[in-house]
């Protein structure tokens, strides 16, 4: 049976949800009133060995379609595609931060600014203590022409990033890994395909 890589991720997810549910614990509370505890716990023990065989049948299953999706991503290149999308999420914080900055002044108004702070008056002495004096200015380091390039740079960005999101979401719908006879039985069985 031949299933998408899609489909095959659900597929995990829904073994992964199949293995919590199995009645895995080791231990049963036997009542004082009970006829016979033996019993009791022979049959927790059967049930017990047919979660087990349920269990190794779900994770050869779900092991087989990692091993099968693990080397269709390698074959179609979805790991340097989703390097390159890590990569581009990285560039595209930055560039969404200098994008969001403001452009600097014109040097002649930064000087005049530096100017008037250093040729005042200074204030009073008040009663707690000295004066608080501005001493400095905050000047941006890029230009208008800088920062719509980040602009320009963070739009391209985003493109490329959807552009990637689309391909991969076409290549998992589009490849398909071929699931064993076995694991297609057992699947059957837990009612997940």
């Amino acid at each position: 049976m031949e299933i998408s890589l899609r489909k095959a991720a659900a597929l995990q997810l829904a073994i992964g949800e199949a293995l919590k549910e199995l009645p895995l614990d080791t231990a049963l509370t036997v009542s004082i009133y009970d006829q016979d505890p033996e019993a009791k716990i022979a049959a927790k023990v059967s049930a017990w060995e047919g979660a087990i065989k349920r269990r190794a049948g779900l994770l050869d299953a779900l092991y087989g379609i990692r091993v099968g999706m693990g080397a269709a991503n390698q074959a179609i290149g979805v790991g340097d595609r989703l390097a390159e999308l890590a990569r581009l999420e990285r560039d595209i914080q930055l560039y969404t931060q200098l994008s969001r900055n403001e452009p600097r002044e014109a040097s002649d108004i930064l000087k005049a600014k530096t100017d008037r702070l250093r040729s005042r008056e200074p204030a009073p002495t008040g009663r707690f203590g000295g004066a608080d004096l501005q001493e400095t200015v905050q000047a941006g380091l890029f230009g208008q022409a800088e920062i719509d390039g980040f602009r320009s740079e963070l739009r391209r960005l985003t493109r490329r990033r959807q552009q990637l999101k689309d391909e991969l979401l076409e290549l998992n719908a589009s490849t398909r890994i071929t699931l064993s006879p076995e694991s297609v039985t057992i699947l059957k069985a837990e009612e997940l395909i």
